[in-house]
Order: C-alpha cells, then sequence, then structure tokens
C-alpha cells in the first residue's frame, strides 16, 4: 500500500494486524508501533501531546522525527481501546503530514467517527480498507499460507462453519479434529481475552447466547436483571468483537463451544435455572423452560409439572420427545405426573396402548380424552363396531372432550358404522346433520368424513370428490387429537371398490407425501399405497413391503400386510408364501378383525384359505361379510362382496355357487363401466366354470370381457379369465390364442418377481424348475395350467421330462429328489 495513511476497519479476528504488519514490513524507514496499553499511552501518546502543545511549530517537524524517524511509520493497531483524548492527539498528528499505518473497530464511538472524519480528509493520501469474514475460498488462502500445506474440502467445510470465516478464529483450530466439540485452549484464550474487555454485561450475555441462541433480547434481560439496551449493546459488542455472526444474531458455533465451557458447572447451572424460571413465567414455549430446567438439575414436584407440560405441548407435534418428557417427570419420583397425556402421546406415535382402562379418581376431562384413546385402540384393532359405541359414549356423556367434542364424536362413529358389523348402532344413521359449531374443524372433518361414507355408488368421481374434500381439511388441521383413520385411507378403500384406482392412487400419495393424522397412520398409508399399486398390477413396491414390512402394526394392519403377501404370492403361484400370508392373517380373522372397508383385501385372504384347501374358513367370513352387507346403509360393499363370492367360488369350481354369486351382483351393480365389466366377466365365468368355452362367439366374448377389465384397471382378473378359459378349451389353436391373450395383459404391469431361479444347475430349465416348484407343493396339473396360461397336458409332458431328468423311478422318489436339489423360493427371490 502506498498511501501516506492506512485505515483498517473491521471485526475482531478478521485481519487487521495482519494487513497493518504488512504495511509495516513494506516500509522502508523506521518504523514505531504503538498498542493500547497504558505504558505506551504515558510514554509515546505523551509525547505526541506535548509536541503538539508546543507553541513552537517551526521546530515540530524536528521533533517529530526524533520520536517516530525520517520518514517513519507510526503503526496503531487496536485504535478503538485508546481513551478519547488519546484518539484526539492521533487526529491531529495525521495534519501533521506523517505516515500512519492504523486499525480500529467499527464501534459506534463519537471520537472513532471524529478520527476517521479527519483521516479522510486527507483525500487521495488515504487507504481505507474493511475487512470481515472470508468466504470459503479465501480463507483456505489464509489457512494454507499459514499452517503450509492445503486443507482438505470437508476440513475446510467444518471449520468455516465453526468460524463463519473469522481468521482468528480458524487459525486456531486447524488441528483440532472437531471445530466445535475440540476447541483449543488457544481458541478459549482469546474468547476469554475477549469477553474480559467488554463489560460485565457482554461477558453474561455471551454466556446466555451459548446456552440459549434464540432467545429474544427481553428474555435475556430479563434473566440477568439487565436493562434490554445493556443486553442489545452488549450484542453489538460481540459482533464488533468477531464474535457473533451479525446476520444471524447468534455466536459463531466454535465461540458458543467456548462461551458454554468456560463458567463453572454451578455457574451454568445458575443460568439455566434462571432462563427456565424467566420463561415460565413469561408464558413462552414450555419446552425451551423444560430444558433449562432439567439442565439446571432442578428436582421435585415443581420441575416434573413443569416436564409434564413440555410433553403435553408436543404430544402431537413430536410424540417421541413427549414420551420422553414424560418420561423425565416420573424419573427419581420427582412428582405426580398425569395420566392421560403419555397414552396420547403413545398412541399418536403408534405405539402399542397399554392401559386400556380409566383409573379412579380421574377428573372427567382426562376420562374423555382417555375414552378417545380407546376409540383410536379399537379402530387399529380391526373392530369399528366397537370403536363405534364408544364414540356413542363420547357423544352423550357428561363431560365433553377438548377437541373430539360431541358432533364431532357423533360423525365420526357414523362413518365406521358404515364398516361395522351389524349391533354397532342403527341400521339406517339416516343422512348426517352437519356440526352445530361451524367452526369446529374437527366436527367438520367428521361431517366431511360421514357424507363421503355414506354416499351410494353412483359416480365414481362424486365419490373421490367428496374424500377428497375431508382429506383437504385434514391436512390444514393441525394435530389436536388421535383420530381412528384419515379420510385418504378409507377414501382409497372406497375408490377401489368402486373402480377408480386413478383416484385412489392419487388420494393415497397424497397421504404418504403430508403424513396427515401423525405417526400412528403412517405405516397404514404405506400399505394402502402398496395395495393399490398391487390392484393396477405395479408389483416392485407391495414385494418391497413385503420383504420390509414397518416395525410396528396394528392387528387391522397386519391384515392389509398379510393380503398384500397372499396377493403376491396368488400371482407368483407360490403356495409356500400363500401359506405363510393365511397363517398370518387366520388368527386375526378369527378375533374378528374384519370390516367392510377392507373387504378387498380380506377377500385376498379369503381367496388363499380356499386355494389352500380350507373353504370352511373362507365360507366363515363370507358369511360374516353377507350379514355386515346385508345390514350397513353404505351400498358400495355390495359388489366387492358379491365379487368375491365369485372368485370364492371359482376356487371351488363351483359352478352353482359361481351362478347364485352373479345373481346377486347383477342385483347390487350399477350402470356405470366398472360394474358392467364385473358382470358380464362374472357371468362368463359362470360358463367358463361349467366348462362349455367352446366356439367362435364363446371366444370372441372371452376376449372383448378380458378387455373391457383390462380397461379398467383390472389386468390380473382379466389374464386370469383368459387363461382359465384357455386351459378348459377343446380347440389347441383357441387356446393358443387365449394364452397369448392372457401373457399379454400379464404383461400390461410390472411382472411379479419369479419364484423360480433363474439357473440350471439341476439340468433343468427355468420353466421345468417352475413347474417342479408347483409339484413339490402338491398343485394340480390344471392349477399350475392356470399359473402358466398352459394346457394340463403340456404340464403333464413338462412332468414326465423333468422325472426322466432327475432320473427317479417313480412319482415319490422324483419328489424326494427336488425337495432335496431345489433351494427354498426364499433362496431364491430374497425374501423372508
Amino acid at each position: 500500500m502506498g498511501a501516506a495513511i492506512t485505515l483498517v476497519i473491521g471485526p475482531g479476528g478478521c485481519g487487521k494486524s495482519h494487513l497493518v504488519d504488512a504495511v509495516a514490513a513494506a516500509h522502508d524507514g523506521p518504523v514505531t508501533r504503538i498498542t493500547p496499553t497504558v505504558a505506551e499511552r504515558a510514554t509515546v501518546l505523551g509525547a505526541f501531546r506535548q509536541l503538539l502543545d508546543d507553541a513552537d511549530p517551526d521546530s515540530a517537524p524536528e521533533r517529530l522525527a526524533g520520536i517516530i524517524g525520517h520518514d517513519g511509520l507510526l503503526v496503531i493497531d487496536d485504535a478503538h481501546f485508546l481513551d478519547d483524548d488519546s484518539l484526539t492527539v492521533v487526529g491531529e498528528l495525521a495534519g501533521r503530514r506523517i505516515t500512519l499505518a492504523l486499525t480500529h473497530r467499527p464501534l459506534p464511538r463519537p471520537a472513532l467517527a471524529a478520527l476517521d472524519e479527519t483521516l479522510s480528509a486527507r483525500g487521495e493520501v488515504v487507504d481505507v480498507v474493511h475487512v470481515a469474514p472470508l468466504d470459503a475460498i479465501a480463507l483456505a488462502a489464509v489457512l494454507a499460507t499459514t499452517s503450509g500445506t492445503a486443507i482438505d474440502t470437508d476440513r475446510l467445510s467444518a471449520i468455516h462453519a465453526a468460524t463463519g470465516g473469522v481468521p482468528g478464529w480458524a487459525l486456531a483450530l486447524v488441528d483440532a479434529e472437531d471445530p466445535v466439540a475440540d476447541a483449543p485452549a488457544l481458541l478459549a484464550h482469546r474468547v476469554e481475552a475477549e469477553l474480559a474487555r467488554g463489560a460485565p454485561a457482554v461477558s453474561a450475555v455471551a454466556e446466555i447466547a451459548a446456552l440459549a441462541p434464540d432467545l429474544a433480547d427481553d428474555v435475556i434481560a430479563a434473566a440477568l436483571d439487565l436493562p434490554t439496551d445493556d443486553v442489545r449493546t452488549a450484542f453489538d459488542e460481540l459482533a464488533v468483537a468477531g464474535l457473533l455472526d451479525p446476520d444471524a444474531g447468534t455466536l459463531w458455533p466454535c465461540v458458543a463451544a467456548t462461551c458454554r465451557a468456560l463458567p463453572s458447572s454451578a455457574r451454568r447451572r445458575s443460568l439455566h435455572d434462571r432462563l427456565a424460571r424467566t420463561l415460565l413465567a413469561r408464558g413462552g414455549e414450555v419446552g425451551a423452560a423444560a430444558r433449562h430446567l432439567l439442565q439446571s438439575g432442578a428436582t421435585g414436584a415443581d420441575a416434573a409439572a413443569v416436564y409434564v407440560l413440555a410433553g403435553d405441548e408436543l404430544r402431537f407435534r413430536d410424540p417421541n420427545a413427549a414420551i420422553a418428557w414424560y418420561d423425565e417427570a416420573a424419573v427419581g419420583n420427582r412428582g405426580p405426573a398425569t395420566t392421560i397425556g403419555p397414552i396420547e402421546a403413545e398412541a399418536f406415535a403408534g405405539r402399542p396402548i397399554i392401559a386400556r382402562s380409566a383409573p379412579d379418581g380421574l377428573p372427567p376431562t382426562e376420562r374423555a380424552r382417555l375414552l378417545a384413546v380407546r376409540v383410536v385402540d379399537e379402530a387399529r384393532s380391526g373392530r369399528p363396531d366397537r370403536a363405534a359405541r364408544l364414540l356413542d359414549l363420547l357423544a352423550d356423556g357428561d363431560t365433553a372432550h377438548p377437541v373430539l367434542r360431541r358432533d364431532a364424536a357423533r360423525l365420526f362413529a357414523t362413518a365406521l358404522r358404515c364398516a361395522a358389523p351389524p349391533g354397532a348402532g342403527p341400521a339406517d344413521p339416516g343422512v348426517p346433520e352437519p356440526p352445530r359449531d361451524p367452526l369446529d374443524p374437527v366436527a367438520e372433518l367428521a361431517f366431511r368424513l360421514a357424507v363421503a361414507c355414506l354416499g351410494e355408488r353412483g359416480d365414481p368421481a362424486a365419490v373421490g370428490v367428496r374424500f377428497t374434500a375431508a382429506a383437504d381439511l385434514m391436512e390444514q388441521l393441525e394435530p389436536s387429537v388421535v383420530l381412528p383413520d384419515s379420510p385418504h385411507a378409507i377414501g382409497t378403500l372406497h375408490l377401489a371398490a368402486v373402480g377408480d384406482l386413478s383416484g385412489a392412487s392419487i388420494l393415497i400419495e397424497r397421504a404418504t407425501r403430508t403424513e396427515p393424522g401423525g405417526p400412528v397412520l403412517g405405516p397404514r398409508h404405506r400399505l394402502l399405497h402398496a395395495w393399490i399399486a398391487l390392484r393396477r398390477a405395479r408389483y416392485e413396491t407391495p414385494a418391497a413391503l413385503v420383504r420390509n414390512p414397518p416395525e410396528v402394526l396394528d392387528p387391522r394392519d397386519r391384515v392389509v400386510w398379510a393380503a398384500l403377501a397372499a396377493s403376491l404370492a396368488r400371482r407368483n403361484g407360490d403356495i409356500a408364501r400363500l401359506r405363510d400370508a393365511w397363517a398370518t392373517a387366520e388368527p386375526l380373522l378369527l378375533a374378528g378383525v374384519a370390516d367392510l372397508f377392507h373387504i378387498e383385501l380380506i377377500g385376498e385372504l379369503v381367496l388363499a384359505a380356499a386355494r389352500l384347501g380350507h373353504p370352511e374358513r373362507s365360507r366363515a367370513t363370507t358369511g360374516a361379510f353377507s350379514t355386515m352387507v346385508a345390514s350397513t346403509v353404505a351400498t358400495v360393499w355390495g359388489v366387492p362382496h358379491a365379487w368375491l363370492e365369485l372368485n370364492v367360488a371359482i376356487e371351488a369350481d363351483d359352478g352353482v355357487a359361481a351362478g347364485e354369486a352373479t345373481d346377486r351382483l347383477r342385483q347390487r351393480a350399477t350402470d356405470g363401466p366398472h360394474d358392467r365389466a364385473l358382470v358380464a366377466a362374472a357371468e362368463l365365468w359362470t360358463v367358463i366354470v361349467d366348462g362349455n368355452i367352446d366356439g367362435p362367439e364363446r371366444i370372441d366374448e372371452v376376449h372383448s370381457t378380458a378387455d373391457a377389465l383390462a380397461g379398467r384397471g383390472l389386468l390380473w382378473e382379466a389374464s386370469r379369465l383368459a387363461g382359465q378359459a384357455a386351459i378348459r378349451v377343446a380347440d389347441t389353436g383357441d387356446a393358443r390364442r387365449l394364452l397369448d391373450l392372457a401373457r399379454r395383459l400379464h404383461r400390461g404391469g410390472s411382472e411379479p418377481a419369479a419364484t423360480a431361479p433363474s439357473g440350471t444347475a439341476t439340468g433343468l430349465s427355468p420353466r421345468e424348475i417352475e413347474i417342479a416348484r408347483y409339484v413339490i407343493d402338491g398343485v394340480t396339473y390344471r392349477e399350475i395350467g392356470g399359473q402358466l396360461y398352459l394346457s394340463p397336458k403340456t404340464v403333464e409332458h413338462h412332468v414326465a421330462r423333468i422325472r426322466r431328468k432327475v432320473g427317479a423311478g417313480s412319482r415319490a422318489e422324483m419328489l424326494a429328489i427336488l425337495r432335496e436339489i431345489l433351494p427354498t423360493p426364499g433362496d431364491a427371490d430374497g425374501q423372508e
């Protein structure tokens, strides 16, 4: 720098001294340094004052040269620490045409401002430099120059994030493993020295800011018993000292870590206690107060009460954090904790609910809260009838729930009764009445859901509009109560039942994205999303979820998972996995976990039972559904139930039962395209089961009916119909064309993961390995042909070749060899 005066202004630690050192090193003449110590102010600045006061101006240049030398440079570092009189002396010296290099921080001091104005008046001979924290690239250059080695990118990012780019702090952290956690002693000394230079308020404010960076100035002032202006001034001084990010108003992370470590543990506990009591007194966020109270080590009933309040505040926003606060309240018998808050938090988090009855002496409002949790417990357990009766108690009880008030309880009960078996309430609840309080959002949500659930089949688009309206409202609500279900989930099941798979997909994808209803409904939404994907012949999502189910599933959702597993196994012809799925579902169905909302899903399990040779279990479940369908006013379930009865009859190869189910389907169907496609398919199935499929007109009917099913998104059903027709037709040319149709429809979506291994180490072809698995599982040639779109005769030829290849002398020997040489399906595709 060639100017006569160099002025460097910037916060502490940003390299002001480094710049003036460079100016001094480049100066050809003598250099006189003044640092703001008492001794130097008494000597050098005192001599300057005496010089300026001398009445003989002619001798001043020589006397000035005697102090700083001819062509000398005067360096004054950290001039902001000089007193006002000394700053005035420096300003007057600048008027004597001396060469000067000076640094100071941007403090709002009149004397400093006057000095800057005086220096600026020198015009072109003044070089003013403003320094600030460095960006990452500039900081890397400084660190590399100082340390002699380049800093790797990750370490540079960590240092820059910890220091904000302040070189003084960054240089102290070059060798630290963790720039925040392992701040070295050198940094601690620098921070401590900076705080010691300021007023006591500066150090106290820094301690508080390190412990609680998001507090308002007035809260800090109240905690420290200081005027708010003093706190603001302290923050300004911290910024000027380079300890604080002026934009965010928070200490740099490395400085905050150092400030937390400087006070004694007793001092830190005292600060936490002050903050907790200040926050509580001001009615702020209880959670922040509780955190500071916990850090202070407070014990006893008062502290427990604060922890309970923190849990209550968080139970519907962050239920796991709320549970931790409730647990903290109970540690060491600090004091009595609430009974209902932890139960609500556990329910909202999706944890199993243990408490099912109200303890003695529970206040009426808390009894209502516990009753609401039991409603959710019953719904999650797959018992909507019992959930509806509990909602009746909430609607008619003496004490209303603080959120789920009487209107909301009544309307949610109406919605649940659309899925409940008889005895849950009136057979015809009538058109639901709107809530009395139009400003009650939970009641309005329940009203929209009840209207949607009671709606006629009619136009699927109208069904979608009703459920979408309820879903819109639920996504806008701030969680304040645990709800038994979401309009997204129930609407998805309704829309699938009326054939609107596209609308169901849109609705359930919204649920997986927006997470309405909190964590408790998350697994349910993911499972139903997989179900709709499977219905649309997209198998990757359901296959992945079957392999890796959510860790915690309610009975209701375990049924959904088992239905997904059974459906995939049926489509793959995997009898072993079909048995596993049924083994999971059977005890749940025997316990009564079955309702009309899930009729299509449970239908998959009913078909699994029929396929596995348990017709009595199939009949028991379909009979229970018959009673439910007859008792509900929601007509949406009649068609899915009749379609289920038809499929059970098809599995049993029972033409009479298939005809009866088709008659019921005709009676319940609307004139919509979905129902028309199902009726046409049912009528054709009765013909296929009876074996009367020959003739060109029948073949054409199979083509058109299968295409109509595929057009409604029912690709699997269409493919199965064509395949079964193919193995029953006598003409080989017709059979070949129908098998081609079945394969084409089957390829309309992603292929299910095959259970047969791709290798041929046994000498069998992949097709023979696939057929061998069916043979091991005891599947008949006709059933194998139905799964693989082959005629029974072709399957028989394959089995004969398998027997020859493995060298078996009998069927029993062939089965024994196959069981030994073929890996299990689980080994083949990685499923559990």
